[in-house]
Order: structure tokens, then C-alpha cells, then sequence
């Protein structure tokens, strides 16, 4: 789930609970003040009062539920930033082998690299040597939709 999709509402025990919440927003860099969460423009909340938030669409679940889905929210996608001749590595299938190449372009639905060949996925060498031939899944890497970089997460 990404973060701007995060809705819930729920009536917590109290203020340890609030701040285990409030922790967990922490974690995925989303930020509340106050020892009961609130926040309108992300639909979050989280309250001792279960009529501060009647107003509120959204349907109230338990505070576990709540945590769950706060752990469910995918980081947010870094700026495509690979260039031409860029080294990568690339791969076709989530089972395939990571190869080092030079980066050429993203086309229709794979990218391109400097040998004419395609693939699905890719990511930067720099930093992520430790994939480059094996068929580990790595934490995070692009595909290609519409011609667009697309980040993907485990």
C-alpha cells in the first residue's frame, strides 16, 4: 500500500498504545504530533475518544488492525535517476540471473541497454554489486510500464 492510501480509524486503550502507533507512522516517514494521532488530509487517525473521529468515513477497526496496516505501506519510490551508459544490473523474471550493463533508454513495456538487448527489471550497480550474478530478489528495483520506470518493492 503507499502512504497516500493509508486510511483507518480506531479507538485506542491509551497513550502507550497511541505512541506505539505514532512510532510505527515514524518508521514510514509519516510524522503526527500530539499523544492521540490525527490527521486529516492523510485520512489517519487514532483516538481515547471514540467520538472525536464519528465524523470520519472511514469504518473504525482495533488498534492491531491499525498497526498492520501501517506496516503494510511500501517506501516511497526514489526519482528515476539512471542515465545513458549508467552501469545497472538487469534481469528478465524475478527468478532470472542479475547481469551488469550499461543502461540506453526505457521503451514500451522493458528497457533498453547499450546492446541492443531488453530486459524487466533493473537496478543500480553502484551499491547493489552483491546481486550481479545470482538470482537473489533484492529489496527494491525498477520496471517499465507505458515507457515510465516504475518502482517495485519485495
Amino acid at each position: 500500500m503507499k502512504k497516500s492510501e493509508l486510511n483507518f480509524k480506531c479507538v485506542v486503550p491509551g497513550n502507550d498504545v497511541s505512541s506505539s502507533i505514532c512510532r510505527m507512522l515514524g518508521v514510514k516517514s509519516i510524522y503526527v504530533t500530539g499523544s492521540f494521532i490525527q490527521c486529516k488530509n492523510g485520512s489517519y487517525a487514532a483516538s481515547s475518544k471514540a467520538d472525536v473521529f464519528c465524523s470520519w468515513p472511514e469504518p473504525p477497526m482495533n488498534y492491531e488492525d491499525a498497526l498492520k496496516l501501517i506496516e503494510s505501506i511500501e517506501p516511497d519510490a526514489p526519482e528515476f535517476d539512471i542515465k545513458t551508459f549508467d552501469k545497472i544490473l538487469t534481469r528478465n523474471e524475478s527468478r532470472g540471473i542479475w547481469y551488469a550493463r550499461f543502461f540506453e533508454r526505457a521503451a514500451k513495456s522493458t528497457f533498453a541497454e547499450t546492446g541492443a538487448c531488453f530486459f524487466n527489471q533493473i537496478m543500480k550497480y553502484e551499491r547493489n554489486e552483491q546481486y550481479h550474478g545470482t538470482t537473489d530478489t533484492p529489496t527494491c528495483w525498477w520496471e517499465c510500464e507505458n515507457g515510465k520506470p516504475v518502482w517495485r518493492t519485495k
